[in-house]
Protein backbone atom coordinates (compact mmCIF):
# COMPACT_ATOMS: atom_id res chain seq x y z
CA UNK A 1 0.00 0.00 0.00
CA UNK A 2 2.62 2.23 0.85
CA UNK A 3 4.25 1.65 -2.32
CA UNK A 4 1.63 2.26 -4.38
CA UNK A 5 0.67 5.64 -2.35
CA UNK A 6 4.30 6.60 -3.75
CA UNK A 7 3.13 5.67 -7.10
CA UNK A 8 0.12 8.28 -6.96
CA UNK A 9 1.91 11.20 -5.42
CA UNK A 10 4.79 10.74 -7.81
CA UNK A 11 2.08 10.56 -10.67
CA UNK A 12 0.18 13.92 -9.34
CA UNK A 13 3.71 15.38 -8.43
CA UNK A 14 6.30 14.88 -11.13
CA UNK A 15 5.60 17.58 -13.55
CA UNK A 16 6.98 19.77 -9.79
CA UNK A 17 9.60 17.73 -10.48
CA UNK A 18 10.17 18.55 -13.89
CA UNK A 19 9.86 22.18 -14.16
CA UNK A 20 11.46 24.41 -12.18
CA UNK A 21 10.15 28.33 -13.19
CA UNK A 22 12.44 31.14 -12.24
CA UNK A 23 11.94 34.77 -12.90
CA UNK A 24 14.43 35.95 -15.65
CA UNK A 25 17.05 38.58 -14.60
CA UNK A 26 16.72 41.62 -15.35
CA UNK A 27 18.72 42.78 -18.60
CA UNK A 28 19.63 46.21 -20.27
CA UNK A 29 21.01 44.13 -22.96
CA UNK A 30 17.86 42.40 -23.87
CA UNK A 31 14.60 42.89 -25.25
CA UNK A 32 11.77 41.65 -24.94
CA UNK A 33 7.93 40.89 -26.41
CA UNK A 34 4.47 38.55 -25.84
CA UNK A 35 4.01 35.66 -28.04
CA UNK A 36 0.10 34.30 -27.77
CA UNK A 37 -0.13 30.81 -27.98
CA UNK A 38 -3.14 28.62 -26.99
CA UNK A 39 -4.28 30.90 -24.54
CA UNK A 40 -0.93 31.68 -23.00
CA UNK A 41 1.09 34.78 -23.17
CA UNK A 42 5.29 33.81 -23.45
CA UNK A 43 8.15 36.03 -22.99
CA UNK A 44 10.70 35.95 -25.42
CA UNK A 45 13.54 37.63 -25.10
CA UNK A 46 15.66 38.97 -28.15
CA UNK A 47 18.89 40.15 -29.29
CA UNK A 48 17.73 41.93 -32.87
CA UNK A 49 19.97 42.31 -34.85
CA UNK A 50 20.37 43.90 -38.85
CA UNK A 51 21.53 40.06 -39.61
CA UNK A 52 19.64 37.51 -41.66
CA UNK A 53 20.84 34.23 -39.60
CA UNK A 54 19.39 33.85 -36.13
CA UNK A 55 18.93 31.59 -32.92
CA UNK A 56 16.34 30.13 -31.25
CA UNK A 57 17.28 29.05 -27.88
CA UNK A 58 15.73 26.19 -25.45
CA UNK A 59 16.83 25.89 -21.43
CA UNK A 60 17.23 24.06 -19.13
CA UNK A 61 14.33 23.11 -16.61
CA UNK A 62 15.41 25.70 -14.07
CA UNK A 63 16.95 28.12 -16.16
CA UNK A 64 16.87 32.04 -16.78
CA UNK A 65 17.84 32.36 -20.42
CA UNK A 66 18.82 35.56 -19.75
CA UNK A 67 22.22 35.20 -18.14
CA UNK A 68 22.54 32.69 -21.11
CA UNK A 69 22.03 35.73 -23.53
CA UNK A 70 25.84 36.72 -23.44
CA UNK A 71 27.41 33.54 -24.05
CA UNK A 72 25.85 33.48 -26.93
CA UNK A 73 26.41 36.91 -28.24
CA UNK A 74 29.99 36.31 -27.44
CA UNK A 75 29.72 32.93 -29.88
CA UNK A 76 27.19 33.85 -32.10
CA UNK A 77 27.99 37.37 -33.10
CA UNK A 78 26.70 37.46 -36.56
CA UNK A 79 23.59 35.97 -35.32
CA UNK A 80 19.71 37.65 -34.01
CA UNK A 81 19.02 35.44 -30.70
CA UNK A 82 15.65 34.88 -29.53
CA UNK A 83 15.00 32.61 -26.25
CA UNK A 84 12.05 30.98 -24.86
CA UNK A 85 10.70 31.40 -21.49
CA UNK A 86 8.77 28.09 -21.01
CA UNK A 87 5.10 28.94 -19.49
CA UNK A 88 5.24 29.96 -16.04
CA UNK A 89 8.54 30.86 -16.67
CA UNK A 90 10.08 34.54 -16.75
CA UNK A 91 6.96 36.00 -16.98
CA UNK A 92 4.82 33.99 -19.42
CA UNK A 93 1.80 32.61 -18.08
CA UNK A 94 0.50 29.15 -18.26
CA UNK A 95 1.55 25.69 -17.09
CA UNK A 96 4.44 24.03 -18.93
CA UNK A 97 3.54 20.31 -19.96
CA UNK A 98 5.75 18.39 -23.00
CA UNK A 99 2.08 18.98 -25.08
CA UNK A 100 2.60 22.98 -24.38
CA UNK A 101 6.60 23.40 -24.75
CA UNK A 102 6.44 21.53 -28.16
CA UNK A 103 3.35 23.91 -29.75
CA UNK A 104 5.05 26.85 -27.97
CA UNK A 105 8.64 25.86 -30.01
CA UNK A 106 6.64 25.74 -33.36
CA UNK A 107 5.08 29.48 -32.78
CA UNK A 108 8.22 30.83 -31.75
CA UNK A 109 10.25 29.29 -34.84
CA UNK A 110 7.44 29.85 -37.66
CA UNK A 111 7.03 34.01 -36.41
CA UNK A 112 11.09 34.10 -36.65
CA UNK A 113 10.69 32.26 -40.08
CA UNK A 114 8.90 35.51 -41.52
CA UNK A 115 11.93 37.66 -40.02
CA UNK A 116 14.95 35.15 -40.62
CA UNK A 117 16.34 33.03 -43.77
CA UNK A 118 18.84 30.86 -41.51
CA UNK A 119 17.59 29.67 -38.21
CA UNK A 120 19.79 27.57 -35.74
CA UNK A 121 17.84 26.05 -33.11
CA UNK A 122 19.65 25.26 -29.95
CA UNK A 123 18.65 23.40 -26.60
CA UNK A 124 20.11 23.05 -23.39
CA UNK A 125 19.26 20.15 -20.91
CA UNK A 126 15.39 20.33 -20.68
CA UNK A 127 15.94 22.61 -24.25
CA UNK A 128 17.03 20.08 -25.93
CA UNK A 129 14.27 17.49 -26.12
CA UNK A 130 12.10 20.25 -27.15
CA UNK A 131 14.89 21.26 -29.84
CA UNK A 132 15.10 17.98 -31.06
CA UNK A 133 11.66 17.94 -31.36
CA UNK A 134 11.26 20.87 -32.92
CA UNK A 135 14.26 19.88 -35.95
CA UNK A 136 12.24 17.42 -36.64
CA UNK A 137 9.31 19.27 -37.45
CA UNK A 138 11.04 22.18 -39.37
CA UNK A 139 13.79 22.79 -41.58
CA UNK A 140 16.35 24.93 -39.48
CA UNK A 141 19.59 25.38 -40.94
CA UNK A 142 21.67 23.92 -37.95
CA UNK A 143 21.17 22.45 -34.55
CA UNK A 144 23.13 22.46 -31.26
CA UNK A 145 21.84 20.16 -28.22
CA UNK A 146 24.03 20.66 -24.81
CA UNK A 147 23.61 18.08 -22.37
CA UNK A 148 21.05 15.99 -24.03
CA UNK A 149 19.07 13.15 -22.92
CA UNK A 150 18.35 10.23 -24.57
CA UNK A 151 14.23 10.61 -23.23
CA UNK A 152 13.15 11.83 -20.27
CA UNK A 153 12.22 8.46 -19.05
CA UNK A 154 15.67 7.45 -19.21
CA UNK A 155 16.74 10.05 -16.94
CA UNK A 156 13.48 9.35 -14.92
CA UNK A 157 14.60 5.72 -13.95
CA UNK A 158 18.37 6.41 -13.43
CA UNK A 159 16.70 8.89 -10.78
CA UNK A 160 14.28 6.38 -9.70
CA UNK A 161 15.49 2.74 -10.51
CA UNK A 162 12.19 1.49 -8.05
CA UNK A 163 9.40 3.23 -9.51
CA UNK A 164 7.56 1.85 -13.22
CA UNK A 165 8.22 5.27 -14.72
CA UNK A 166 7.43 4.25 -18.00
CA UNK A 167 3.84 3.80 -16.55
CA UNK A 168 4.00 7.38 -14.71
CA UNK A 169 5.64 9.41 -16.76
CA UNK A 170 3.22 11.65 -18.71
CA UNK A 171 6.04 14.11 -20.36
CA UNK A 172 8.41 11.81 -21.74
CA UNK A 173 10.74 14.40 -24.09
CA UNK A 174 11.63 11.03 -26.17
CA UNK A 175 14.72 12.46 -28.44
CA UNK A 176 15.79 9.50 -29.74
CA UNK A 177 12.77 9.37 -31.86
CA UNK A 178 12.73 12.65 -33.37
CA UNK A 179 16.66 13.07 -34.14
CA UNK A 180 16.30 10.12 -36.76
CA UNK A 181 13.99 12.07 -38.84
CA UNK A 182 16.79 15.37 -39.31
CA UNK A 183 18.88 16.01 -41.84
CA UNK A 184 20.85 19.18 -41.26
CA UNK A 185 24.42 19.32 -39.24
CA UNK A 186 23.87 18.83 -36.04
CA UNK A 187 26.54 19.25 -32.55
CA UNK A 188 26.54 17.89 -29.23
CA UNK A 189 27.85 19.32 -26.57
CA UNK A 190 28.20 16.69 -23.32
CA UNK A 191 30.04 17.49 -20.00
CA UNK A 192 32.30 14.77 -19.22
CA UNK A 193 30.81 14.79 -15.51
CA UNK A 194 27.60 15.19 -15.91
CA UNK A 195 25.41 13.34 -12.92
CA UNK A 196 22.29 14.34 -14.30
CA UNK A 197 22.32 13.44 -18.02
CA UNK A 198 25.26 11.28 -18.16
CA UNK A 199 27.05 10.98 -21.30
CA UNK A 200 26.00 6.92 -21.70
CA UNK A 201 22.37 8.67 -22.83
CA UNK A 202 23.88 11.17 -25.17
CA UNK A 203 25.98 8.74 -26.82
CA UNK A 204 22.95 6.28 -27.28
CA UNK A 205 21.04 9.58 -28.67
CA UNK A 206 23.89 10.38 -31.49
CA UNK A 207 23.88 6.78 -32.62
CA UNK A 208 20.16 7.47 -33.55
CA UNK A 209 21.13 10.35 -36.28
CA UNK A 210 21.70 9.42 -39.41
CA UNK A 211 25.01 9.05 -40.40
CA UNK A 212 27.53 11.34 -40.27
CA UNK A 213 25.14 14.47 -39.61
CA UNK A 214 25.95 14.34 -35.50
CA UNK A 215 29.31 15.11 -33.68
CA UNK A 216 30.16 15.48 -30.45
CA UNK A 217 32.60 17.17 -28.47
CA UNK A 218 33.05 16.56 -25.01
CA UNK A 219 34.13 19.53 -22.19
CA UNK A 220 36.43 17.55 -20.06
CA UNK A 221 36.41 18.21 -16.18
CA UNK A 222 32.65 19.57 -16.70
CA UNK A 223 29.57 18.86 -14.55
CA UNK A 224 25.94 19.62 -15.81
CA UNK A 225 25.00 22.53 -14.02
CA UNK A 226 28.58 24.02 -14.21
CA UNK A 227 29.30 23.56 -18.04
CA UNK A 228 29.11 26.89 -19.14
CA UNK A 229 31.95 28.05 -17.03
CA UNK A 230 34.45 26.24 -18.53
CA UNK A 231 36.57 28.00 -21.32
CA UNK A 232 36.27 24.67 -23.78
CA UNK A 233 32.23 24.84 -23.80
CA UNK A 234 32.35 28.59 -25.38
CA UNK A 235 34.91 27.41 -27.97
CA UNK A 236 32.88 24.35 -28.66
CA UNK A 237 29.68 26.76 -29.51
CA UNK A 238 32.55 28.88 -31.51
CA UNK A 239 34.00 26.52 -33.71
CA UNK A 240 30.60 24.15 -33.67
CA UNK A 241 30.25 24.00 -37.86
Amino acid sequence: MVYIGLCVVMYFAQRSLIYYPVKSTPSQSANRFTLEVSGASLMIVVDQTKEVDTIVYFGGNAEDVTLSLPQLKQAFPHRAIFMMNYRSYGGSSGQPSEENLFADAIALFDLVQTRHRQIMIVGRSLGSGVASFLASQRQADKLILITPFYSLENVAWSQYPYLPVSLLLRDKFESYKYVSKIKIPSLIIVAEWDQLTPMVGSLALQQKFASGICKMVVVKRAWHNGISNSPDYLQALQTAF
